[in-house]
């Protein structure tokens, strides 16, 4: 079996599995943190590092890029017109990643010692996987690969703020944390996620309805990515009360683009539906990221850090829960329809998203951990049962069916 999968399987198999087994195993013990603060327990792990800091350093950084890395390693060479890339030739990275993360959970649940060193593995493997979609880029055989090489461009930028974030967890350098947490938010993950979906809907789009018109704006594309810039300098120097300046014209722009990218057929198409429903989720969230700052100039802050969960509960999640079903489906061989488990999935991680912002309204410390910890169950739930679905996939299709994406 092993030798099979190594000879026969594709980059997404591994890494899809290993992000979904490391959200798992992240949102199991973010759900116990949840539930041990109704004890009173210390917020701490084992190994002394803050839950919160440890939280949003594995989502940013070790949950979401194995997922991304398994995608784009799998869309570009049809997008370059390229061989695809098969497993054996990178399985270097793909084990430096995969013991670089073992070592990262260690270090920061039971061991602090472990962690830098398992830090510097996952950059190494991240490196490598990096290399080997530059490589592909170099020996690509069409033009137009602006989408490219925004991508190459911000997961190098975040390479070095899982380096920062690292750096400031082992010094408890709350500055430096801080930096790691808008740069790796801002910089890196969120103008990834949108430089994809500026790519990917409208064309995914096309594929399933006909007639359909490409709509794919560079100059809103780089708008949008400039302004994201700025928000993330906002934040980083607390200035909530300007960030309405910028984050209203995100919202304006993404709700274009929304509107553009729709179609009537679209609601009878689960997969494509799911990719539009995720993308508005963006919409929303600078919606009231704005209106949290138009409050917070007249002495109000509420919603806390609803808007921000609108962001990796809502798109983040929902756009990769679609993407990899999507991917699964197709490069497998098998028709690209989500069944009813999946959709219903799906919809579940809609209700967990609404719960998290839920929680922004609420004042009751009680009351708010109770739907913090039912919507990491639902987030859990999720993710569990795509996992069980799909991983006899990744186990018994080995020959990597070519499916265009």
């Amino acid at each position: 079996m092993i030798k099979q999968i190594i000879n026969n399987g594709k980059p997404y198999q591994l890494m899809f599995g290993i992000g979904a087994i490391q959200g798992i195993l992240i949102i199991l013990w973010w759900g116990y943190d949840i539930f041990a603060r109704f004890t009173g327990s210390p917020i701490v792990t084992a190994s002394g590092v803050v839950s919160h800091w440890a939280h949003i350093y594995l989502m940013v950084f070790s949950f979401f890029p194995l997922f991304i890395f398994g995608f784009l390693m799998t869309a570009y060479p049809v997008w370059m017109g390229a061989e695809p890339i098969k497993l054996k030739p990178i399985l270097p990275g793909v084990f430096l990643l995969i013991i670089g993360l073992f070592l990262i959970n260690i270090g920061i649940f039971y061991n602090k010692n472990l962690f830098p060193f398992g830090t510097v593995l996952f950059a190494l493997g991240w490196f490598f996987s990096i290399a080997t979609l530059i490589n592909v880029f170099r020996h690509a055989h069409k033009n137009n690969n602006f989408h490219s090489l925004l991508t190459i461009f911000f997961l190098v930028i975040g390479v070095i703020f899982l380096s920062i974030g690292a750096y400031g967890i082992f010094y408890n350098n709350v500055q430096i944390i801080n930096l790691a947490k808008v740069g790796g938010m801002w910089w890196f993950l969120f103008p990834l996620f949108i430089s994809i979906c500026h790519r990917l809907i409208p064309f995914f789009t096309s594929v399933v309805i006909s007639e359909y018109e490409i709509y794919r704006p560079n100059k809103l594309l780089i708008a949008t990515l400039v302004l994201i810039f700025f928000h993330g300098i906002l934040e980083l120097n607390h200035q909530i009360s300007y960030l309405w300046l910028v984050d209203i014209n995100i919202a304006i722009i993404t709700l274009w683009l929304s509107w553009k990218w729709i179609d009537k057929e679209v609601f009878s198409k689960r997969i494509l539906f799911m990719l539009h429903i995720a993308y508005f989720w963006v919409t929303i969230s600078f919606t009231l990221f704005t209106i949290q700052s138009v409050l917070n100039q007249n002495g109000y802050y509420l919603l806390s850090s609803g808007p921000l969960h609108c962001i990796t509960m809502g798109f983040f999640t929902s756009m990769l829960f679609a993407m990899i079903t999507r991917v699964s489906l197709g490069h497998s061989g098998r028709q690209v329809s989500a069944n009813s488990f999946i959709w219903k999935l799906f919809l579940l991680i809609q209700v967990a998203a609404v719960l998290r912002l839920i929680v922004g309204f609420t004042i009751n410390f009680q009351y708010s951990q109770v739907l913090l910890l039912i919507s990491a169950l639902l987030w859990f739930f999720c993710f569990f049962g795509w996992l069980k679905e799909f991983l006899n996939i990744y186990f018994t299709d080995l020959k990597g069916l070519s499916y265009e994406i």
